[in-house]
């Protein structure tokens, strides 16, 4: 009832009517709020999430090359053409987001295995000096 009274007759989200954008900044500063709330609560973050954080920009244009292809290949957007049910955007969303989480742990592992290697190989130096 109040989403007819306050959106109107017809409700379009993809306008840019005043008081759609007033509704969205709204709802955007309350999960701001709840987010804030609860990071008062949190002492520390699991590697994983500050890893995440960390290779952020790397994971937005990694899922943008997967979605909607690059100069040189085509997305997967254009085998499903766009559009997808909620079930399968749900599965397509999850599928999406452990995919980027296995990447960043994947870019952990090789930079270890570098360090390592890189270790290794001065060691090697210096026994070689002495």
């Amino acid at each position: 009832m109040w989403k007819k009274k306050f959106l109107g007759e017809k409700i379009q989200f993809n306008s840019y009517e005043t008081h759609l954008i007033i509704f969205r900044l709204g709802v955007a500063l309350v999960l701001s709020s709840i987010f804030h709330l609860i990071s008062l609560k949190i002492n520390s973050l699991p590697v994983i999430i500050s890893s995440l954080g960390k290779y952020s920009f790397s994971v937005y244009i990694a899922h943008i090359i997967l979605l909607y292809g690059s100069a040189w290949t085509v997305g997967i957007g254009y085998f499903w053409g766009y559009k997808l049910n909620p079930v399968e955007s749900i599965l397509a969303a999850v599928s999406m987001i452990a995919l980027m989480v296995f990447m960043v742990q994947m870019i952990i592992r090789f930079k270890e295995y570098k360090l390592k290697l890189k270790l290794s190989a001065e060691k090697a130096a210096v026994y070689e000096k002495t």
